[in-house]
């Protein structure tokens, strides 16, 4: 004897209103919840000594009223317990004109890597003052490069991190960023946006890790991001790609920004470590 209607109409109600409560907690509280992604990265011509190098990539913090800084003190106190080489932060420190950088400033302050900390600049920063955040990142030592790169390692061969200047609002400059580069070492560019990737192909950049997109901040399984600001590929959203010789990583970020939520798309801490074997 099947069930009555009324008793159907009931399950299907409460599996409903049960579903619908789960989703609204997981977009309410994946935002909490921080990734570390894990990768080999191949580079033709890594100096013998640079071999294994690990670098901590964060991006796109936004602290303002959806990401308190003690989210980001968090951030940072997992990110030394990886112990990275290096560290490096593809911009957009706060999220508008009134975010606590100061704050974000501090908190980023205490990243600890032997190789330094190495910044650029996102749009957003631009809206609250690019030399401004700029200077307040560089008193808490941290290296802001704009359009300009910075020689890793202690042979005569070099490792290469080139920072561009606020790319999602086309402010790089990408030869005059690398104008110091010697032919034939390796590069590793830092861009807020990917949509650089290919012109980084064009000039034979190993590695560019970007941010920007937050993947999205809400994915649909199976279909993506149904949003997320990029002028290439959907597949740039987020994670690993590659044109050429060329690869890219788009980090999630940490923070958020129009909307207080995430769904399958976590905050995202990368480490990746560096070899000289292209695979």
């Amino acid at each position: 004897m099947g069930w009555p209607k009324s008793m159907l109409c009931f399950v299907g109600g409460a599996l409903g209103a049960g579903a619908g409560a789960a989703l609204t907690y997981r977009l309410l509280t994946e935002r909490w919840h921080v990734s570390v992604t894990r990768a080999t990265f191949g580079i033709r011509g890594l100096p013998e000594e640079l071999e294994g190098l690990v670098i901590a990539h964060l991006s796109d913090f936004h602290v303002g009223p959806e990401t308190p800084v003690d989210f980001v003190e968090g951030v940072v106190e997992r990110t030394n317990r990886l112990q990275p080489d290096l560290v490096v932060l593809t911009g957009d420190y706060v999220d508008d004109e009134e975010g606590d950088l100061e704050g974000c400033a501090a908190a980023l302050g205490r990243l600890s890597a032997p190789g330094g900390v190495y910044a650029i600049l996102g749009n957003h920063d631009y809206l609250h003052g690019a030399e401004g955040v700029a200077a307040v990142l560089s008193e808490r030592g941290i290296r802001v490069l704009r359009n300009e790169s910075v020689a890793i390692g202690p042979g005569a061969r070099k490792l290469w991190i080139v920072g561009l200047d606020d790319t999602a609002g086309h402010r790089e400059e990408f030869r005059a960023a690398m104008a110091g580069v010697p032919e034939g070492e390796p590069v590793i560019v830092l861009s807020h946006s990917p949509d650089v990737l290919p012109r980084g192909a064009e000039l034979g950049v190993s590695v560019v890790l970007a941010g920007h997109t937050h993947g999205g901040q809400v994915r649909i399984p199976g279909l993506g991001a149904p949003h997320a600001p990029t002028g290439i590929a959907s597949r740039f959203t987020m994670g690993s790609a590659r044109i050429g010789n060329a690869r890219l990583h788009v980090t999630r970020g940490i923070g958020m920004t129009l909307f207080p939520v995430r769904l399958c798309c976590p905050p995202e801490i990368g480490l990746f470590t560096l070899q000289g074997t292209v695979r």
